[in-house]
């Protein structure tokens, strides 16, 4: 609806938009940097969207209760021993689950012969993250805000829910910026499969061997 209070927003500063020399915008001051009813949210935290979100992550929840959540999302610190990536032993020191769990599929996750043998690559997109993470701590979740120490990597774990026993544990990482999608309640993040998974135990790999390291890591089912 069109705002008929007959008031001019007061512009301070340079002006931003102009028209060149003859072709000024015919509305004259029919424009919306001139509308006293245009503006940015005054509070955010009151509004509809921030006020339903724990009604989101509730019925998201269900999806859980319903079985139709079994891809478990993680996000995984490892630190090696060696005092730099890559060099040394690793081992797990830090997880942290994602909840409600989000949405996810591994259809775009290929397999892929090497030499070596099979490896899976490709993208996938994790929806449906809560609303009431802030940008800080999605960053910090999805180790793209504050870099780790040299001797730490963080990874987001993908984890099949029990229901077929002990399955594959596959390791992404953040590809994009994390996008907060207000009108759907929900982080979007965009992630990027990692060769060298971990074992069925959660357990990282060497990796110059690709041989797990036992005892370094205990998954939360098994707590």
């Amino acid at each position: 609806m069109a705002c008929t209070c007959g008031n001019l927003r007061p512009l301070t500063g340079a002006h931003l938009i102009s028209c060149p020399e003859g072709y000024d915008n015919p509305r004259g001051y029919d424009q919306p940097q001139y509308d006293p009813c245009l503006g940015p949210l005054a509070d955010p935290l009151s509004s509809l969207t921030c006020e339903m979100a724990k009604v989101a992550d509730d019925i998201r929840q269900l999806y859980t209760y319903f079985g139709q959540r079994p891809y478990r999302a993680f996000s995984v610190v490892v630190e090696w021993s060696g005092g730099v990536v890559g060099r040394g032993t690793p081992k797990n020191i830090a997880e942290e689950e994602l909840l409600p769990t989000p949405k996810t599929t591994l259809a775009t996750v290929k397999e892929v012969m090497k030499s070596g043998g099979i490896v899976e690559r490709g993208n996938i997109i994790l929806t449906e993250i809560s609303p009431r993470y802030t940008e800080d701590q999605v960053k910090q979740l999805f180790h793209c805000g504050a870099p780790l120490p040299e001797n730490q990597e963080g990874f987001i774990e993908i984890r099949v829910d029990q229901r077929d026993g002990l399955t594959e544990n596959r390791r992404f990482r953040v590809r994009d910026v994390p996008e907060r999608v207000a009108w759907d309640f929900f982080w979007r993040v965009n992630l990027h499969k990692q060769e060298l998974n971990p074992n069925r135990l959660g357990e990282p790999r060497d990796s110059a061997t690709g041989k797990a390291v036992p005892g370094t890591h205990t998954p939360k089912w098994a707590r």
